[in-house]
């Protein structure tokens, strides 16, 4: 508050609160002219027309006073006249304005960002107000629908019957409208499919003040691409199932045709390895033919396995085993390999592990970094295996050798198929497909080959697997380890057995392969070219043994087993060996579920045959109710 003199206009005297607001001492105040503080335009003229009597008072006027710093506030101001000890002053009152100008500022500033922010939205955006009415919208909504000036000037209602009417269901908009409130509570989207092509996903919202609801917001999302990328995603995942498909096929295909050939090429070659009268160099030459087979049957293998892997087929077969029992097998198959290169095998630090893998991949993998390791050594050379607990309860299978060792920057290189780090000018054979797949089925099965080395000591390779804490199964083991034992020591006491066995193969080479070999065991054979035919050689003869074939003409191994099965009484007990070159983990799955007990795949391995003759004569001998087949005998 100020008191001025009418006449002169001097500041006479002032509130504390104005000294403080202005930063005047009282002193520095009292005395200046009001129109030093009030000082824009038109309040100076009105402080000039009121001095000549010509303006009275004013009330509620915006001002700015000047501050001693030579800033400015914003005030609201009233003048008014009183009278006291019969003198005329004037006192004026001042309430700052600025946090009142402020707020206005920033109402104004919301509003222009509201309506910048509706319209930059990139949907669609339409309100509605409670009574129905139009209450906002942008033009995104209008471009969307593609509504013309003259619909949006009539309003709510031609809008609305705007939209419907490009629906290609006008009447799903209309039950919209007419439920906002229960779509409000529901917060699926619905979809709405215009007659052009487009999809525009819907949902409402509340518009509320004051928790009061004023309206309601409807947002209008284009989905169109987002559905035809969808399905477009759903028609590739059909080619790419489709192509899957066929790639499963093209294994299962490709395994039958090249195994086929390769039966014949190694199995004739094993006959001819048994001829004891056959000459050293041609028992040479037939060494040389079946190593050469094998080779290429591990390549087969390796390619086929990479392949499945990359397309997805590549399943695993879990089970419990005893990790130093399987290295002591891996270290028996690779002993010849490291006698013949004069190379050391030391088996050391395995403990009684049990793991939870595939075994027959886990071998497969040891196998190939144990053959490696002797390959790639130094003469007179050392290779350590061991294995361990490591960190995480994670198996450590360590495989060391005292080779040349790898260059730090080449390690990267072991891993990529066909790459063998120039060991082909070496002449060592190998294909360069062995380490990648083992690095992929390790992954598999959660796993990790790590590789450390030093040029000129050596390399070390460490298999890195988890650990199954299931509970041990040792004492069936055991058991079954006094069984196997038993039926060897009975066996060897025993006369020897001949088993009658039919042979369900439909190509003359594989009929001619699979009889020669089974009759230098001794043993007799029968042929059945399909599955009818080995159908009906059941049902009149007793057999001992039946090895099946997958794929042959008018009736398969799979169909002839499963009619074999349901014959009833011994032909449900009868032992049926899948024989075939369709080596897939599909193809021996099919056969188990057809009711085959085991597989053996093409080409013929003469020592799988050996054990699987030894097995059904064992089961002969320890069961009691079994009748001993002495040589000679038919029955």
């Amino acid at each position: 508050m100020l008191v001025v003199e009418p006449a002169t206009l001097m500041i006479i005297d002032a509130s504390n609160e104005m000294l403080k607001r202005l930063r005047y001492s009282r002193n520095e105040l009292i005395g200046k002219k009001i129109t030093d503080i009030d000082h824009n335009l038109s309040s100076v003229i009105f402080w000039n027309e009121l001095q000549r009597g010509n303006e009275v008072q004013v009330i509620n006027a915006e001002s700015d006073f000047l501050m001693s710093n030579g800033q400015q506030f914003q005030v609201m101001k009233n003048v008014k006249h009183i009278n006291f000890l019969d003198l005329n002053w004037l006192i004026v009152e001042a309430t700052d304005n600025s946090k009142i100008r402020r707020d206005e500022d920033v109402l104004v500033k919301l509003s222009s960002q509201l309506k910048s922010t509706l319209e930059a939205a990139g949907d669609g955006i339409l309100v509605i107000s409670t009574n129905g009415k139009l209450s906002n919208m942008n033009h995104r909504f209008s471009s969307m629908w593609n509504i013309p000036n003259h619909i949006l000037d009539e309003g709510i209602e031609a809008i609305n019957w705007w939209v419907a009417q490009a629906l290609t269901e006008p009447e799903v908009y209309q039950r919209l409208l007419e439920h906002l409130d229960e779509n409000i509570e529901n917060d699926t989207p619905l979809k709405l499919e215009l007659k052009n092509g487009q999809i525009f996903e819907t949902r409402i919202y509340p518009q509320k003040s004051a928790g009061e609801l004023e309206g309601h917001v409807l947002n209008f999302h284009d989905i169109t691409d987002h559905v035809q990328y969808e399905q477009a995603l759903i028609l590739e995942r059909e080619k790419a199932e489709q192509s899957s498909r066929y790639k499963s096929d093209f294994l299962s295909n490709m395994s039958h045709e090249l195994r086929t050939p390769l039966n014949a090429i190694l199995g004739f070659s094993q006959i001819m390895g048994l001829d004891a009268d056959l000459s050293d160099d041609n028992k040479q030459y037939v060494q040389e033919i079946i190593s050469a087979g094998n080779h290429l049957l591990d390549l087969i293998n390796e390619v086929l396995d990479l392949t499945k892997i990359e397309s997805g087929h590549f399943d695993l077969a879990v089970e419990e085993f005893h990790v130093g029992q399987l290295i002591h097998e891996c270290l028996v198959l690779v002993a010849t390999l490291a006698n013949d290169a004069n190379i050391q095998l030391h088996y050391q630090n395995v403990d009684d592990i049990k793991i939870k893998a595939d075994r027959k991949r886990l071998k497969q993998v040891l196998l190939n970094l144990l053959a490696n390791a002797v390959k790639y050594n130094l003469p007179q050379g050392q290779v350590y295996v061991s294995a361990a607990i490591g960190k995480d309860d994670r198996l450590l299978i360590n495989i060391k050798d005292t080779g040349p060792g790898i260059a730090q920057d080449r390690i990267p290189e072991l891993f990529q198929p066909f790459n063998r780090l120039d060991a082909e000018k070496r002449h060592i054979e190998g294909t360069g497909i062995g380490l990648t797949l083992s690095q992929r089925i390790v992954s598999i099965m959660d796993g990790a080959i790590e590789v450390s080395s030093e040029e000129g000591k050596g390399s070390t390779f460490t298999i890195n697997l988890p650990v199954s804490n299931q509970a041990a199964v040792q004492d069936k083991q055991a058991a079954n380890n006094q069984v196997a034992t038993a039926a060897a020591e009975i066996n060897q006491a025993t006369v020897h057995i001949i088993l009658n066995v039919l042979v369900a193969e439909d190509v003359l080479a594989n009929q001619i392969v699979a009889r020669k070999l089974i009759e230098k065991f001794g043993h007799k054979v029968h042929i059945a070219d399909n599955g009818f035919a080995a159908i009906e050689a059941v049902k009149h003869r007793h057999y001992d043994l039946v090895f099946m074939d997958m794929k042959m003409p008018e009736m398969d191994g799979l169909a002839a087993t499963r009619e074999i099965r349901e014959l009833g009484h011994e032909p449900s007990q009868l032992p049926i060996i899948a024989m075939t070159a369709n080596a897939t983990r599909e193809d021996q799955e099919q056969c188990m579920q057809a009711g085959m007990n085991d597989f053996i795949a093409k080409p013929i391995n003469i020592e799988e045959l050996e054990q699987i003759f030894q097995s059904i004569i064992d089961k002969k001998i320890l069961d009691p109710g079994l009748g001993q087949k002495v040589s000679g005998s038919d029955e």
